[in-house]
């Protein structure tokens, strides 16, 4: 089985991934999804991380035509796979801990450059 290579982000563009880990929808069991509010980001910033996401083949994102004031995030499965709660028990405090504890999946092949 090939390795799938490492994608690196910038800080801003973890904070988009981040988003995604902590939405309540994130939790359901389907993958690491949900809503990111545009209240909590710098616009132009945020706007530029997303197209990023996007180039590197990291997130899609769908425009919410009934609310203004947020848009929709899907991590693509290639950085996510499900993981069982015990695997964050020995981890240091972290987004992929919280991520595994709330949310049942891990994070993968991405990386803070």
């Amino acid at each position: 089985m090939k390795k799938e290579k490492t994608v690196y982000l910038t800080k801003s563009e973890m904070e988009v991934i981040e988003a995604i880990v902590y939405s309540d929808h994130a939790s359901d069991g389907h993958g690491l999804a949900g809503y990111i509010h545009f209240i909590n980001f710098d616009m132009k910033k945020l706007r530029g991380s997303m197209a990023s996401l996007v180039k590197k083949g990291v997130c899609e994102f769908e425009e919410m035509e009934e609310h203004e004031d947020c848009t929709w995030a899907i991590l693509l499965d290639k950085f996510q796979e499900k993981a069982e709660k015990e695997e964050a028990l020995l981890l240091p405090d972290s987004l992929q801990k919280s991520c595994i504890e709330y949310n049942g999946y891990k994070l993968k092949n991405l990386e803070v450059a």
